[in-house]
C-alpha cells in the first residue's frame, strides 16, 4: 500500500468503537434471557408447592383409607382402590394349576440321552397334539425341556428338572379347573419318566358373610388373586379373614411434612433471589471477550455477573408474602375449640429472623393432632370456600374460610399463571412469544438486527475512504517520482 499503514487494522479499531452500542444491546439480551431463566426456576418451585397442596387439599388424598386383612397368613389385601369392608371370608381351598411329576431317570444331565423316540402333549384347544422329537445321541435333557417350552404358548404346559431328583415336571401355564396338562406316546414314560396321563388344575372356593343354619353360597375363581365387594385380595392359604379399614394417619403426617419442605424450599429460594445484590463489576461477555477467555475464565466470571437478576422482583416479593399470609391466617367456620392454626398442630415459623419465616414441625405434636383430633387436622388443610373472591375483602374472606393447602393450591396457582404470561411457557429462554420477556426480546433482536446493517455500511464506508485515500497517495507518488526523473535530466 502507498500509506505503509494496516488499513484492516485500522478500520478494525475503528469499528470497535461503533460497536459499542452493539455491544452494550448483547449484554442487555444476555441479561433479559438470564431473567427470564431464574424466573422459570422460581415457577418451577412455585409448581412443586402447588403439587404439595394438591396432595393434601382434598380429603380423599388427605385420609386416605387402606382396606386390610385380620388375618394375612389366609389373605392379603394388595389394591388400593375403595371398597365395601366389613366382610367375612373364608377359603376353603386355593387355586392350583395342573402338575404331572414324573419317576426319577437314568439319564446324565450333561451328555445326550442314549434312547430316541417321540411323545405327545395335548394342546390348549383340546382337539389337537404337539409332538416333541427325541434323538439318541443328540438330544440332551436340556434340550427336551427347550422343546418344550418353545410350545408352551400353544400347549399351555412348561417344563422343569429337578437336577437332585433327577425328575421331570410339567406343569400348565394356567390356573383353576380348566389347566390342564396331557402326555402319551409309546416313549414318554422312557423319556421322561411319565406314564401317559392327565392331571388337572383347581379352582379356588371361598365364601362371604357365612349366616348360621343356612348353606352358604360358594364361589370359585381360576386364580388366587380375586375381587370381593370392589377389593382385590391375594388368597394364600386355608381359613377365615375378615376385610375391614384403617386410616393411613402416617402417610398423611409424611404428606404434611412434604408440603412443609416445599414451602421452606420456596422460602429460601424466593428469598435469596429478592436479597442478592448484583455485581456491577461484572457484566456479561461479549462474543469477543468470551475469544480471550478459558471456558472456566468464561464459567466463573457468568456466575458472578448473572447474580442478583431478581434482586428487589416485587413479584417475588409480594408472592411470598402472600403465601406466608395464607400460610398464618387462622381458619374461620369451625367450632370454637377446634384447631384453627397451624401451630395448633405443632408448625410454627421459626424464631430466627435469618431464616426468612421458615417453618419447623413439632413432630410429637404433629402426631398427637393426627391421632386425636384426625378430622380437625383434616379440615385444617381441605376445608373449601363458597365466597366469590371478587374484591378485596371478599377475597380475604374466602382464604380465611379456605383450609391451608386450599389456600397455598389458589394462591400459587394464580402466581403461576401470572408468572408464565411474564415469561411464556417456550423451552427456549430466547423465545420471541407474546409473553412480555418475549416481546421484549423481540425488540432487542429487532434493534439488534439495525445495528449490525449500519455497522457494515459504515465499515464499507471506511474501507472506501482509505481505499480513496491510497489511490491519491499513488496519483502523488508517481507525479513524484516524473519530477525527479524531469531535474535529473536536466
Amino acid at each position: 500500500m502507498s500509506s505503509g499503514m494496516d488499513i484492516d487494522k485500522l478500520v478494525s479499531d475503528l469499528m470497535r468503537a461503533e460497536r459499542l452500542p452493539l455491544d452494550k444491546l448483547a449484554r442487555q439480551k444476555e441479561s433479559l434471557v438470564w431473567k427470564r431463566e431464574d424466573y422459570r426456576s422460581m415457577n418451577t418451585t412455585l409448581l412443586s408447592l402447588r403439587n404439595s397442596a394438591s396432595e393434601i387439599r382434598m380429603e380423599g388424598n388427605f385420609a386416605k383409607v387402606k382396606a386390610t386383612s385380620s388375618n394375612t397368613n389366609v389373605a392379603d389385601v394388595i389394591s388400593n382402590k375403595p371398597g365395601v369392608t366389613g366382610a367375612t371370608v373364608n377359603v376353603k381351598s386355593l387355586a392350583t394349576g395342573a402338575l404331572l411329576v414324573g419317576d426319577s431317570v437314568a439319564h446324565d444331565l450333561k451328555d445326550p440321552l442314549k434312547i430316541g423316540g417321540s411323545f405327545t402333549i395335548d394342546n390348549k384347544d383340546g382337539t389337537t397334539k404337539t409332538t416333541i422329537n427325541v434323538t439318541a445321541n443328540t438330544s440332551t435333557i436340556k434340550s427336551i425341556i427347550g422343546d418344550i417350552n418353545a410350545k408352551s404358548s400353544v400347549t399351555g404346559v412348561r417344563a422343569y428338572f429337578d437336577e437332585n431328583t433327577k425328575r421331570f415336571m410339567l406343569s400348565s401355564t394356567e390356573m383353576g379347573s380348566k389347566a390342564k396338562v396331557t402326555v402319551g406316546g409309546t416313549d414318554v414314560k422312557a423319556i421322561l419318566g411319565l406314564d401317559a396321563a392327565t392331571a388337572k388344575g383347581t379352582d379356588a372356593k371361598y365364601t362371604i358373610n357365612e349366616v348360621p343354619g343356612q348353606t352358604p353360597t360358594e364361589i370359585t375363581s381360576a386364580s388366587n388373586t380375586v375381587d370381593i365387594n370392589g377389593i382385590t385380595v391375594a388368597l394364600k392359604g386355608q381359613g377365615a379373614f375378615t376385610l375391614g379399614t384403617n386410616v393411613d394417619r402416617e402417610g398423611a403426617k409424611e404428606r404434611i411434612k412434604d408440603f412443609v419442605a416445599k414451602y421452606n424450599e420456596l422460602v429460601d429460594k424466593f428469598a435469596e433471589a429478592t436479597t442478592t445484590r448484583p455485581n456491577r463489576n461484572y457484566q456479561p461477555l461479549t462474543e469477543a471477550e468470551k475469544e480471550a477467555m478459558t471456558d472456566k475464565q468464561i464459567e466463573q466470571w457468568e456466575k458472578k455477573a448473572r447474580q442478583g437478576t431478581l434482586y428487589g422482583d416485587t413479584f417475588l416479593e409480594s408472592s411470598l408474602t402472600q403465601l406466608r399470609t395464607a400460610m398464618r391466617t387462622p381458619l374461620k367456620g369451625v367450632g370454637k375449640d377446634d384447631i384453627k392454626l397451624l401451630s395448633d398442630i405443632g408448625i410454627t415459623p421459626s424464631k430466627n429472623y435469618k431464616e426468612n419465616g421458615k417453618l419447623e414441625i413439632d413432630e410429637a405434636k404433629l402426631s398427637e393432632a393426627l391421632n386425636t383430633k384426625f378430622d380437625q387436622v383434616v379440615t385444617l388443610f381441605t376445608k373449601s370456600s363458597n365466597t366469590v373472591g371478587n374484591s378485596a375483602a371478599n377475597m380475604a374472606q374466602r382464604r380465611s374460610e379456605q383450609g391451608i393447602a386450599e389456600r397455598i393450591y389458589e394462591e400459587a396457582t394464580r402466581r403461576i399463571d401470572s408468572m408464565s404470561k411474564k415469561i411464556g411457557s417456550s423451552a427456549s429462554m430466547e423465545s420471541q412469544d407474546e409473553s412480555v420477556m418475549g416481546k421484549e426480546l423481540r425488540t432487542l433482536f429487532s434493534k439488534e438486527a439495525q445495528i449490525k446493517a449500519r455497522l457494515v455500511d459504515v465499515e464499507n464506508r471506511y474501507y472506501k475512504k482509505f481505499t480513496a485515500m491510497e489511490k491519491a497517495l499513488q496519483n502523488l507518488n508517481n507525479k513524484g517520482n516524473w519530477l525527479s526523473q524531469q531535474l535529473g535530466a536536466m
